[in-house]
């Protein structure tokens, strides 16, 4: 996966990083210790507690400590990410 950073901010703010992952990837079952929104640019994933597929256009709110699981097909996906906390998001600065 490639992740940017598009939007760091000096406050306690929300971050926002691009995602691109290129084919088919499982990431395992996990916990992050802050809340997230992921909302899909292209293809498809499928996360656990998710009633169906996120597409193109659709999005998912994920609550802080909440067990997590993703998974894309052979095409991909890409995504943005929101998270509140900012040191989280500065790690992937290129």
């Amino acid at each position: 996966a490639r992740y940017q950073a598009l939007h760091l901010p000096e406050a306690d703010g929300y971050s926002m990083i691009s995602v691109a992952i290129d084919g088919a990837l499982e990431v395992p079952r996990h916990q992050q210790n802050a809340d997230k929104i992921l909302y899909v640019l292209s293809g498809e994933m499928r996360l656990a507690g998710a009633p169906s597929p996120l597409r193109c256009g659709s999005g998912m709110f994920v609550p802080a400590n909440a067990p997590v699981e993703l998974c894309t097909g052979p095409a991909g996906a890409r995504y943005l990410e929101f998270r509140k906390q900012s040191h989280w998001a500065s790690q992937w600065m290129a």
